[in-house]
This record gives C-alpha cells, structure tokens and sequence, in this order.
C-alpha cells in the first residue's frame, strides 16, 4: 500500500483524539496484581515515514516507579479527516534487564503498512484495520456507538465514540476503547455484557487520569 505524502499532515484535529504538541495524557492502569502508570505526550518532532511526515508521540509505562515500556508512536492525519497510525518503535525492559522490541512495526519496513486508527466521519458499524505487519501487528476495530457515556478519575464524559477492537493474533480477547470529543481516550478495556472468553492480561483497563 502506496501513501500519497501530500495528502498528510502532522497537525492532528480529529475531533475524537487531537494530538496538539504538548498535550500530556496520564493513565492509570489496574489488573494482574499490580497498578501501571501510563504517560503519552504529543511531542514537536516529527518524522519521515515512506515521504509521509508523522507525528512522534512518545508513551512511557510505569509500575512502582521502574519504566516497564518505552514507545515512540507515529501518526498522520489525511486530508478527509482520519486519523493514521504509521508504525511504533517500542522497548519493553524486564526485571532482569532484558529489552525486548517485540510489537515494534514501521509502514513500508518488512511488509508492514499503515492503518486507520480512527475514521475522519466515524458512523456505528464501520469497520477498519489499524496496523498491519503479519504476526507482529493485526489490530482491527468497529465503531459501535457515539452515545456512550463514563466516569473516570479525569471526570464524567458523555457522547463517547465506543469501538470494539480484536485481532487474529489473539482471537480470544476483545477490548473496548471509549473516546471523548475533544479529549481522546478515557476508557479502554471495560467488558460489554456479552464478550469473548478473556485471554491473559486482558482484564487491565487504562483509564484517564488528567489531559493537560
């Protein structure tokens, strides 16, 4: 798949995730016993990816103080309004000091290709893939609703796009992703009544702390 570099900008306004440089979103994260904190900033940089200019948006993982995870995140915005995501460069760091890259993917490297992360005009029922490198990276996504509505710890949000996301690599877990007009994501992992059996792990649910 062939991205037309002209129809892509860094300056990110799609209505459900404005990536504004600065912007700073903290999470937090309970599950397996433990409580993981997540920090994504925006950041100035930028980056070539196949001639498309991206966005580099850095996303660090906590528990107990001691970065677990360390991810450069590359997105894009085309000119109908949707929201790429191009590729993540990502570092998982053991207690014993192993560093494992596993998951890292760049479009256009090793068969790998971009995907849509959220649609310019998102309508119930459409459907998507998000990234693709085979065996690394498969996630998919459907809109379900813009009518949800949730509490977190950064507040009340209403009118909330729901998507349900899976991929092939786990076809056991399912996750739910909520995003606020304006925001960007408050909720992900909350169960609907009737899921697919849970895999390892899949029961950690990252929810908003504070946007600045």
């Amino acid at each position: 798949m062939r991205l037309d570099p002209a129809d892509f900008t860094t300056r990110i306004d799609h209505p459900y995730w404005p990536m504004r440089p600065g912007t700073v979103w903290h999470f937090v994260e309970h599950g397996d016993g433990e409580t993981q904190r997540v920090t994504v900033t925006v950041t100035r940089r930028t980056t070539l990816i196949e001639g498309v200019e991206a966005r580099v948006v850095h996303d660090v993982v906590r528990s107990s103080g001691r970065i677990i995870e360390d991810t450069l995140d590359w997105y894009a915005q085309d000119s109908g309004g949707s929201l790429w995501y191009l590729g993540e460069h990502t570092h998982a760091y053991d207690e014993d000091g192993t560093v494992s890259t596993e998951g890292s993917w760049r479009h256009g490297v090793d068969g790998a290709y971009a995907g849509v992360l959220l649609p310019g005009r998102p309508r119930p029922g459409c459907a998507y893939r998000e990234e693709f490198r085979a065996g690394v990276a498969e996630d998919r996504a459907v809109i379900l609703a813009r009518s949800e509505a949730v509490k977190v710890p950064a507040g009340f949000f209403r009118h909330l796009l729901h998507t349900a996301n899976t991929t092939p690599l786990e076809p056991t877990v399912l996750e739910n992703k909520f995003y606020a007009r304006g925001v960007g994501p408050v909720l992900e992992g909350r169960p609907l009544p009737v899921v697919l059996p849970r895999g390892p792990g899949a029961g950690r649910a990252p929810t908003l702390v504070s946007a600045s």
